[in-house]
């Protein structure tokens, strides 16, 4: 019973986890979208840079998400792993080595993660904990090949915090249904002794009164 309810809340935990990084993935293509047909040009990943003006419109879009603990970073990548985007303003402009995430992202997959700032273009993130991040292709036609990647990352404490609570939730109801069998048992196990310590002593009785027996 202990093992089951063990196993039952690692479970759970790893199913909260799992609901949060599909969420993730769900937020970072909502935005693709939104952003790819309003906020992008093509031009803006041909190595030339973004406009000022619609970096500017992106910023304002991403600060009240930001602010409302909803999004931790959000970039934009070209296929040649450059930062077209971010609102971390510092990385626009870096070229990394395309990872195996990125590069799913590229081929047109989606990849979800925890990560918690050990990769070198994550520099900029390292001071917010564990994040929650997504990969995403980034179309400008339905069906097209990607022609960037859009990367997102959600804080993870909310997350984290949810899952210990229910773990520990589920380690008390355990508890207490051990408690219960525990206290059922030994109702059973007491009348079974006192049976049985009652038929001793008639039995001894019984062979002290009539000792042929």
């Amino acid at each position: 019973f202990a093992v089951l309810g063990v196993a039952l809340a690692q479970l759970l935990a790893h199913q909260i986890r799992d609901r949060a990084l599909s969420n993730t993935v769900e937020s970072a293509e909502l935005l693709s979208g939104t952003i790819a047909n309003s906020q992008l040009r093509p031009s803006d990943l041909d190595g030339g840079g973004m406009a000022p003006a619609r970096a500017r419109a992106l910023d304002m879009a991403l600060a009240q998400a930001r602010q409302q603990g909803r999004i931790a970073r959000f970039k934009i990548w070209s296929r040649s792993g450059q930062i077209v985007y971010s609102d971390d303003h510092d990385a626009i402009g870096k070229k990394f080595e395309i990872g195996e995430d990125l590069g799913e992202a590229l081929e047109g997959e989606t990849h979800s993660g925890i990560e918690t700032g050990e990769a070198e273009e994550q520099e900029g993130e390292r001071h917010l904990g564990a994040l929650l991040e997504a990969y995403v292709p980034l179309r400008f036609e339905t069906g097209a090949k990607p022609v960037g990647a859009f990367e997102i990352y959600v804080p993870y404490a909310p997350v984290q915090a949810a899952a210990t609570r229910d773990v520990r939730y589920v380690y008390a109801l355990v508890a207490a249904g051990l408690t219960l069998l525990f206290l059922l048992l030994y109702r059973i196990v007491a009348r079974a002794s006192r049976s049985l310590r009652r038929q001793a002593e008639e039995n001894r009785r019984q062979a002290l009164h009539d000792p042929l027996t």
